[in-house]
């Protein structure tokens, strides 16, 4: 239990910071990935920005494997108390299918 803590802690330590190249996607198991992304300016977009990074990140990451990204988990935090805003993503890539093609057009 503690090794599974420990290997856990040290890939969401690995994940906490985003680049926008889809390279800090860290691999949580054999099909899901994760990745974070901070932003602290005291602006209030600061959280979608985060947001956006993560989403990024996915999307850039699985087009490199010819998938797309579908969301596991989101989870967001806003600034607070000189914590910065944050967005950690866990996302599985999948194959597009003809339905999401035809969605997207």
């Amino acid at each position: 239990m503690k090794r599974t803590l420990l290997v856990y802690s040290a890939l969401a330590m690995a994940a906490c910071t985003s680049t926008g190249t889809g390279s800090d996607v860290v691999q949580v198991n054999s099909y899901i990935y994760m990745v974070s992304a901070t932003r602290s300016s005291s602006v209030y977009t600061d959280l979608e920005e985060a947001t956006k990074q993560v989403y990024s990140d996915a999307s850039i990451y699985c087009a490199k494997k010819d998938r797309v990204a579908e969301t596991d988990t989101l989870t967001r935090l806003d600034e607070d108390m000189g914590r910065p805003a944050s967005a950690t993503l866990r996302f599985r890539c999948i194959k597009p299918t003809l339905a999401d093609s035809s969605r997207h057009n």
